[in-house]
């Protein structure tokens, strides 16, 4: 969730090579792998809750935030771009869903579980698949390069449809719907890791996770350099290949590292605690905090690199700060910020993750 500051912190700004490795970066990693955590908690809590009772608070933590960010933030952030980007700002549409389109991918999987999760052929598909994985060992590594393979295949005839059907500037604002379908099966890898202590075993005894990830990390460097040493439509259609396999691979390995690295922490201090609990509030604003930021001082005589680190570190604290002292202590925030329909904490509580 914070790494965002990073990927929306040059958003009017000139192109770059940091901003396009960045990108690449985040791309094959960050959303997959968060969408496959989510779908790891999510089974947790369902089985913790109930099905009904996580379905309906789930509703009111995903839905509220996103129809205020598609009836005021989106707003917001076409009326910076209006009064202060110019022709650095791009084609906006006034109602978007902008950077909260995880929210609505997380909605639909919510629904996709929770409706399959009495069913009893979907049981036994999943009875089946479990017995698979924990068959043999190698069969986990299998399982995570079909779902990538699945993911891919997704990704690219959606992404298609869509440029063929929509207008341009539609095709631009919802590509998103690409990446939702895409990013299902990291999901459900998520959801299944959570389900039984033997697949979570085989899932995260995946051997090679380290080699996978370091290749594609200096793939996304290869390219960000490639911009400059070969041809245009070349390196462009480097870059859309690498892109294509960094989304799809990435992601399932990079939850394996993320769960190992989790397992191995007995410890965590109240500033990290806390970091987490503003992460809802501070993922919301920071894109129009961003916007505020570059649109102001992109007209100054500062390097790209300085407004860029300005920016990400201005709006980073400046959104924390809010959610420290505003959010948690005025309720109605609290319910559209991060859907929290409770009594806010006092001052000095902290969340647990």
């Amino acid at each position: 969730m914070l790494a965002g500051l990073l990927v929306h912190g040059s958003v009017w700004l000139d192109p770059h090579p940091l901003f396009l490795l960045i990108d690449l970066i985040s791309k094959s990693f960050r959303m997959g792998g968060f969408f496959a955590i989510s779908g790891f908690l999510a089974a947790r809590a369902m089985t913790r809750f109930g099905v009904k009772r996580w379905l309906r608070v789930r509703l009111i933590q995903l839905g509220t935030p996103a129809l205020f960010g598609w009836s005021v933030l989106s707003p917001l952030m076409w009326l910076i771009a209006v009064l202060h980007a110019g022709s650095r700002a791009p084609n906006l549409l006034l109602f978007d869903w902008n950077h909260l389109w995880f929210l609505y991918g997380l909605l639909l999987y919510s629904g996709v579980v929770a409706a399959t999760s009495r069913s009893v052929r979907v049981h036994r598909w999943c009875a089946k698949a479990a017995a698979y994985l924990i068959a043999a060992p190698h069969h986990a590594r299998i399982a995570l390069l079909a779902g990538a393979l699945v993911s891919a295949v997704t990704l690219s005839s959606i992404g298609l449809a869509m440029r063929a059907m929509l207008p341009l500037a539609y095709a631009a604002a919802f590509n998103q719907f690409e990446l939702i379908a895409a990013y299902l099966p990291m999901f459900l890898l998520g959801y299944a890791t959570a389900s039984s202590i033997a697949i979570r075993d085989r899932v995260l005894a995946v051997k090679g996770v380290w080699l996978v990830l370091s290749l594609l990390i200096v793939a996304c460097v290869a390219t960000t350099v490639a911009q400059y040493w070969l041809p245009h439509a070349v390196a462009g259609a480097i870059e859309a290949k690498v892109r294509l396999v960094g989304a799809t691979l990435g992601p399932p390995f990079a939850f394996v590292a993320v769960m190992r690295s989790a397992l191995s922490i007995t410890r965590v201090g109240r500033f990290t605690r806390s970091l987490p609990d503003a992460s809802y509030t501070i993922y919301l604003l920071h894109v129009p905090a961003l916007s505020i930021s570059n649109a102001v001082l992109v007209r100054s005589p500062l390097p790209q690199l300085v407004i860029f680190a300005l920016s990400v570190v201005a709006s980073g604290v400046a959104c924390y700060l809010f959610h420290l002292y505003v959010v948690r202590r005025v309720g109605t925030l609290a319910l559209l910020l991060n859907g929290r329909v409770a009594a806010p904490r006092p001052p000095g509580s902290v969340a647990t993750a």
